[in-house]
C-alpha cells in the first residue's frame, strides 16, 4: 500500500520534533548539572592573545612530559604555571587550552576548563565548578550517559526540581572520562577561587585524576599557591614559572607597532627607540608592557610619543598612574564621568551590570528624578576610561582590566574622594526618586521612614535586578547601608527617605 504525500511529510515532521525534544533536553541535563560556563572567557583570552607571544611554554620538557605522547604515556599528572601579577598567566592558560584542543595526533581528547575570578565569588563553589568541568565534557560526548538522563528526569519530578549532588557527579567522572582516550583539565588564577573553598575543590580535583589514570590537571595562580598544591599533591606537580622573554617582548612590541593606526606618528627612528629602550625594561610583568606600549601609542604625534617613551616606570603603579592622570585631564565632563566609573567598579560589593553602571552614572545627588538623556552608553563609559574599565562578554558585567588595579584602587581610595559616602549617597538619591517610589511600596519601621536594610525586594518579590524600569534598585536598597557603614558623609547621614502616611 502506497503512502500518500502527507503520510510522508507527518513522518518526518515526527522525526524532526523529536529530534527538537532530544537536544533540547540534552541542554537542560546540562544546565542541570552546573550553570557556570567557561567558553566565553576562554574566548576573550584567546582573541587578546598575540600569536607566538608565549609558545616556548608548549616546547618546555615540564610541559611535554605533563602532555605526554601520542600513546598517551605521561610521567606527570599535574602540572603548575605561577607568576606574579600581570605575567601572563591567563594567556598561557588559554594557549595550553588552545594547543591542547587542536592537538590532532592523538583521536578523542576531552578538554575542560575554568577560569577564576575575584568577583563571581558566588559562582565559585565546588559544586558549581566541579560541575562546570563535568557539563563540559558531558557536551563533548556523542549522547548523554543514559544513567546521567535518568537521573536528570528523576530530579525534574520532585518537588522543586533537584540540582545534581556533589557525590553524585564524582561518581559519574570515571564514568564520562572513560568515553575519551585522554582527558585535560586546566584551572587558571586559582589563586582568585575562595580560600575557604580551595583546600576542598584541589582534593576534588586529585580525587578525579585519581580514579581516571588517562586525565591530567593544569593549574595557574601566584606563587603562594604552589605551597598548597604541593600539600596536597606533593611530587604529582611540577612547575613553569612564567615570565616575559626576549623574543616575547620583541614578538609583542613588532604586532603593536605593525598594528598602529595613527602612521604620522610614528617614523623608523622612533620606532627603533621604542624598540631600545622597551628591549631594555627589566620586568617580568607583561601587563607592564602591554599598559606601556599603549599609553605611548595614543599619542598622536611623534614628539608627544618620544616624550611617553621617556617617562615611563618599571612598576604596575607606575603604569596605572599615568593612565588615571591622563583621564582626569580630559575636559571636566569626561573626566567626572571616567573616575565615578572607576570608583564605582572597584568599590561596589558586587560585579556590576552594564545597565546598573550607566544608571548609577546617570544619578545626580540631590536632585527628585533621573533623566533619561543624562544617561551614558556604555561606549562612552569605556572610552572615558581609556582602557582601565572592559565588559565580561559572558555576564554583561563591567570589570577592571586587571586584579592589580582592583588592588591598587581599593588602598588608594583617596583619589575618589569620600567613595562610599558618594556611592551611598547616589543609592540613597536613586531610592528617593519619586518613580522609584511610587513603583516599589517600602516597608515602613518607624513613623515618616522605612528601613531599606530590610530589604525592598524581600517585601516586594516581583521587582528584579535589570528590570528595564528599575535596574539599580536591587543593588541600591541591598548596599547603601555597607557603603554607608564604610564612611558616610554627613550630607548622605541627612539623607532619609520620607513615606507618606
Amino acid at each position: 500500500m502506497k503512502r500518500s504525500f502527507s503520510q510522508y511529510l507527518s513522518n518526518i515532521i515526527g522525526s524532526v520534533n523529536n529530534i527538537a525534544n532530544i537536544t533540547d533536553e540534552h541542554s537542560q541535563v546540562l544546565e542541570w548539572i552546573s550553570p557556570v560556563e567557561s567558553h566565553k572567557r576562554h574566548r576573550e583570552a584567546s582573541v587578546a592573545r598575540l600569536g607566538g607571544v608565549g609558545d616556548w611554554v608548549l616546547e618546555t620538557p615540564e610541559f611535554q612530559s605533563w602532555r605526554g605522547d601520542e600513546n598517551g604515556r605521561s610521567h606527570e599528572k599535574v602540572l603548575l604555571c605561577c607568576g606574579i601579577p600581570g605575567a601572563g598567566k591567563t594567556f598561557t592558560c588559554s594557549l595550553i587550552i588552545d594547543a591542547l584542543c587542536d592537538n590532532t595526533t592523538v583521536p578523542n581528547v576531552g578538554v575542560a576548563y575554568l577560569y577564576c575570578d575575584y568577583r563571581k565569588q558566588e559562582e565559585h563553589t565546588s559544586v558549581k565548578m566541579i560541575g562546570s568541568l563535568l557539563r563540559q565534557f558531558v557536551a563533548a560526548m556523542p549522547e548523554v550517559l543514559e544513567e546521567l538522563t535518568k537521573a536528570f528526569r528523576i530530579a525534574r519530578g520532585q518537588l522543586g526540581g533537584r540540582t545534581l549532588q556533589l557525590e553524585r557527579m564524582m561518581d559519574m567522572f570515571p564514568k564520562v572520562l572513560a568515553s575519551f582516550d585522554r582527558t585535560f583539565i586546566c584551572v587558571d588564577a586559582l589563586d582568585e577561587f575562595p580560600v575557604e573553598h580551595r583546600a576542598n575543590f584541589l582534593q576534588l580535583l586529585g580525587q578525579i585524576i585519581d580514579k581516571s589514570p588517562n586525565t591530567r590537571l593544569f593549574l595557574s595562580g601566584r606563587p603562594f599557591i604552589q605551597l598548597e598544591l604541593d600539600n596536597q599533591f606533593g611530587r604529582l606537580a611540577s612547575t613553569i614559572n612564567i615570565q616575559l622573554r626576549h623574543d616575547d617582548v620583541r614578538r609583542y612590541l613588532t604586532q603593536k607597532l605593525n598594528d598602529d593606526p595613527v602612521t604620522r606618528a610614528m617614523d623608523d627612528e622612533l620606532r627603533a627607540e621604542i624598540m631600545e629602550n622597551m628591549m631594555k625594561k627589566d620586568t617580568d610583568i607583561f601587563l607592564l608592557l602591554a599598559l606601556h606600549i599603549d599609553a605611548i601609542l595614543r599619542e598622536v604625534t611623534i614628539s608627544e610619543r618620544r616624550k611617553k617613551l621617556h617617562h615611563i616606570g618599571n612598576s604596575l603603579n607606575n603604569a596605572y598612574g599615568p593612565t588615571i592622570d591622563r583621564i582626569r585631564s580630559q575636559s571636566e565632563v569626561m573626566s567626572r564621568l571616567g573616575m565615578a566609573a572607576l570608583m564605582w567598579t572597584s568599590l561596589a560589593e558586587r560585579p556590576l551590570s552594564i545597565t546598573e553602571l550607566c544608571y548609577a552614572l546617570a544619578v545626580k545627588i540631590g536632585t527628585t528624578e533621573l533623566d533619561p538623556d543624562n544617561i551614558p552608553s556604555i561606549q562612552t563609559v569605556l572610552a572615558c576610561c581609556l582602557g582601565l574599565v572592559a565588559v565580561d562578554e559572558e555576564t554583561s558585567t563591567v570589570r577592571l582590566i586587571h586584579t592589580t588595579l582592583q588592588e591598587q584602587l581599593q588602598s588608594q581610595q583617596d583619589i575618589f574622594g569620600s567613595p562610599h559616602s558618594t556611592i551611598a549617597e547616589v543609592c540613597l538619591t536613586y531610592l528617593n526618586f519619586q518613580y522609584v517610589q511610587q513603583h516599589s511600596a517600602p516597608l515602613k519601621t518607624s513613623p515618616g521612614r522605612f528601613s531599606l536594610l530590610d530589604g525592598v525586594l524581600a517585601r516586594f518579590p516581583f521587582i528584579r535586578s535589570g528590570s528595564p524600569t528599575l535596574p539599580l534598585l536591587e543593588y541600591a536598597s541591598g548596599y547603601w547601608i555597607v557603603h554607608a557603614q564604610r564612611g558616610l558623609t554627613e550630607s548622605a547621614e541627612r539623607s532619609t527617605i520620607d513615606v507618606p502616611n
